[in-house]
């Protein structure tokens, strides 16, 4: 493998910013993953400096944003009535 990319996997919807700071801090000792897509909750109050402020991590190249998202359902999970 030379290059692998996290995307972001349904952290903590409040504390968003703490999953690229985890990622950031595991070992890397080659140097994988690569790049991240981060989360960002583009409309909540906020959501510039939420950008902005994944974006100071150099690994970062992205921002995700999930439109569709229920904490008793995950995506992939079959549907049921919420």
């Amino acid at each position: 493998m030379v290059a692998a990319v996290h995307v972001e996997a349904g952290w903590d919807p409040a504390t968003l910013l703490e999953e690229t700071r985890w990622v950031e801090s595991l070992d890397k000792p080659d140097g994988i993953p690569t790049r991240y897509v981060a989360a960002v909750a583009l409309e909540a109050a906020g959501a510039q400096a939420a950008v902005a402020a994944q974006a100071g991590y150099d690994r970062v190249v992205g921002v995700r944003a999930r439109l569709s998202w229920h904490a008793d359902r995950p995506s992939g999970s079959p549907r049921a009535p919420i």
